[in-house]
């Protein structure tokens, strides 16, 4: 992209007022927040399932009958069902930020990144959670979770479109479904259709979808995959208008804070160290997203956020 068309991109996406244009979705994020734990299977991490259905928890369990489900071929339901888990999880251990203009904000951001993608079509969902902790998630089907203590140390919305850009790739990529899907395979075999036919089966199924979940978000993903969604997200960022720089600025911020830091434990945990990330993006930059090393125009209006 040219500069001339990054100000291009620039006018439209500075003419829009913060609204809620992602209200449905992010509601749907809070819904599955507000029943974390009673649902069966996808409780928040060390609690127990107390199974109590309720027509609040729809958002959750109305996908959770495709997972029982033996299916060798990838589908969009199974997908989303999927990424329902993983949000639960996420939001078992850290709750939503009650900052709804920010909230708003980072959304808006994402999306206009992820409608630079492959898979634009995904009902694409952000949240800033409410920890110190140094991290940013993503869940297949489009959910992408970014920590306030993240969000803290970023100093311009180029910086935070990279971060969201680096998710949204590794959604694209589904770099985690892979994963799971790969293990349920694995784990359930031909047995899941049929176990799904008994219910205490079936919430024993469900469980160990929870558990499937659950170690590969501790474990994290390959340093190969860390790698291509950096690369990705950083193209992604650069064709939304951003500076294609950002990213390397983000790592480069992450370096100096270091792995002593206790914020930073489970980023560190489950990506390579961000001096080997920097190194790698540095490889692949191309010309074209040289000249794309340009501070967007709207890089400051991430300031409003740090009063």
């Amino acid at each position: 992209m040219s500069v001339l068309i990054k100000k291009i991109t620039f006018i439209t996406l500075l003419s829009c007022t913060l609204i809620s244009c992602t209200q449905t979705n992010f509601d749907q994020l809070k819904n599955i927040q507000n029943v974390v734990g009673t649902v069966s299977g996808v409780n928040s991490p060390g609690s127990q399932s107390t199974g109590n259905q309720n027509s609040n928890n729809d958002v959750v369990s109305s996908g959770i009958s495709t997972l029982l489900m033996y299916s060798k071929d990838d589908t969009l339901e199974e997908e989303l069902a999927i990424g329902k888990i993983f949000a639960a999880q996420i939001l078992g251990a850290s709750k939503l930020h009650a900052d709804l203009k920010l909230q708003n904000y980072v959304n808006k951001v994402g999306r206009h990144v992820a409608s630079q993608s492959e898979r634009s079509n995904l009902p694409w969902t952000f949240g800033v959670i409410n920890t110190s902790s140094i991290n940013a998630f993503s869940a297949p089907g489009g959910y992408v979770l970014i920590t306030k203590g993240l969000f803290d140390l970023l100093q311009t919305e180029d910086e935070l479109a990279s971060v969201l850009g680096h998710e949204i790739a590794h959604v694209c990529r589904k770099h985690y479904y892979n994963v799971v899907k790969k293990q349920k395979l694995i784990e359930f075999g031909t047995k899941v259709g049929a176990s799904a036919s008994g219910i205490g089966q079936s919430d024993q199924m469900i469980n160990m979808l929870q558990g499937i979940v659950g170690k590969a978000m501790a474990r994290g993903l390959d340093k190969s995959s860390e790698y291509e969604a950096d690369r990705d997200g950083m193209v992604l960022a650069a064709r939304a208008g951003y500076d294609a720089s950002a990213l390397t600025n983000v790592l480069e911020i992450l370096e100096t804070k270091g792995k002593s830091d206790s914020t930073m434990a489970l980023l560190f945990a489950t990506h390579p160290a961000p001096v080997d990330r920097i190194t790698e993006l540095v490889s692949v930059i191309t010309p074209e997203l040289d000249l794309d090393a340009v501070p967007s125009a709207a890089k400051d209006r991430i300031l409003v956020f740090k009063k």
